[in-house]
């Protein structure tokens, strides 16, 4: 799966998962004790659960993205791709609009229910 496995970055570089070697011996006991937590927790579905790492930097040394700033990335798996926007809505707090009082997404600009600006005002 490893040689079918690509991250793309928000300007469009073609990243391949990290060599087991590459990753420090430290987060492979990490990924080590994550593995079966996450096989036990995910059932039947966990037991084909496979854990790559990526670089965090690209070759200029700029981090290829932060989950809870703006940009996007995409993982494809030989033809299979899949994209997500940032930041990721979970890591994000929320807002609420000025306008309608709606609790909405940290990662929302706008309100979807009025159209609010939602960035000039906080998350809470």
């Amino acid at each position: 799966m490893r040689d079918h496995l690509t991250l793309i970055d928000g300007t469009g570089k073609a990243h391949k998962p990290l060599d087991e070697d590459a990753v420090s011996p430290d987060f492979q006991s990490v990924l080590g004790f994550m593995k079966p937590v996450l096989v036990n927790t995910m059932g039947k579905m966990g037991k084909n659960l496979h854990i790559f790492v990526f670089s965090a930097k690209g070759e200029n040394g700029q981090v290829l993205g932060r989950a809870s700033a703006e940009g996007r990335f995409s993982v494809q798996v030989a033809e299979t791709k899949a994209s997500w926007r940032l930041p990721l809505a979970s890591l994000v707090s929320e807002r609420t609009c000025p306008s309608c009082q709606e609790k909405l997404s940290g990662a929302f600009k706008f309100c979807p229910y009025d159209g609010a600006s939602l960035s000039q005002f906080t998350a809470k």
